[in-house]
């Protein structure tokens, strides 16, 4: 599964966001990256709540073994787009 935000697009993002970009811009890709920020956070908490429901209600083995990728691959999004909120060149910094 492709990552949402690669570290070579993060650099890129915090350069480009700097550069060029009003005040009100700046705090719009603040806001749109703080918003993606929670909706990863709300369904890693989802997800964790219904593995055990998948596991053992339903006994999908293949979903049971699916789901904690799924689960890690939203944790690595989530930490990629906070770590753009606190790179140095990044405007909220």
């Amino acid at each position: 599964m492709p990552t949402l935000v690669s570290t070579t697009d993060n650099t890129k993002l915090a350069e480009n966001i700097r550069i060029g970009l009003t005040n009100a811009q700046r705090q719009g890709v603040v806001d749109a990256l703080a918003a993606l920020i929670t909706d990863h956070e709300s369904w890693i908490r989802s997800l964790r709540e219904h593995v055990r429901t998948v596991e053992d209600d339903l006994r999908d083995i293949g979903t049971t073994d699916f789901l904690p990728d799924l689960i890690r691959q939203h944790e690595m999004d989530a930490w990629m787009l906070r770590s753009s909120l606190d790179h140095p060149g990044h405007p909220a910094s």
